[in-house]
């Protein structure tokens, strides 16, 4: 596995989580029910789909989602629902790309670009990671769900295409599921409700 390509990385360990005998974790990434759905990156015209889901969802990330979509409209990945609709979306970038006005405008960013450089618990100046900022989709509740089940198993994917990077920081404004403990990530820090969560690799 350490002689693959990166772009390959992924489809082997998406393999390891389905064999892996730890149920938290495997249920994360594969819930029981036997719909599949296909993660594909977002398109121009997506944005006002998008942005009616987070209105939906999560309204007071309005601002923020969009910030995002103005700066890095390709750090996008969705999941479609019917026609015109956007069921789930992440985002996910180098930490190397995030500009002042993204920090300025995004205080959980902000909130990770200080955690990178802390001296006592940041990397090195240079030393790659990755944010990915959102993770949001249509389903409620609090068990495994498909559509966010498969935005994390995207989220491997493109964790393993960029195998330099030394930490992946994801932020979800619900508490840590046991899921996200038993992946390794530890919370870097609460900002108004929402929690930054990291993990080094």
């Amino acid at each position: 596995m350490t002689a693959a390509r990166n772009a390959h990385l992924w489809r082997y360990t998406a393999d390891m989580l389905y064999l892996i005998d730890q149920p938290t974790l495997r249920s994360a990434f594969f819930p029981g029910e036997p719909a599949l759905h296909s993660v594909e990156a977002a398109r121009p015209d997506d944005a006002p789909a998008l942005l009616r889901l987070v209105e939906d969802q999560d309204p007071a990330d309005v601002d923020g989602v969009r910030a995002w979509w103005e700066a890095f409209p390709r750090s996008f990945r969705l999941i479609r629902g019917g026609p015109g609709e956007v069921a789930a979306f992440y985002t996910i970038i180098p930490a190397a790309l995030v500009t002042a006005r993204l920090r300025a405008v995004d205080p959980v960013v902000d909130r990770w670009c200080r955690h990178l450089r802390d001296p006592d618990g940041g990397l090195p100046p240079g030393a790659p990671a990755l944010f990915a900022r959102r993770l949001l989709a249509r389903e409620t509740g609090s068990g495994p769900a498909l559509l966010r089940a498969a935005c994390w198993l995207d989220v491997k994917r493109a964790h393993l295409e960029h195998a330099a990077s030394r930490r992946l920081y994801v932020a979800d404004h619900r508490e840590p599921s046991p899921a996200v403990a038993a992946m390794g990530f530890e919370v870097a820090g609460a900002l108004e409700q929402r929690r930054p969560v990291a993990v080094r690799c």
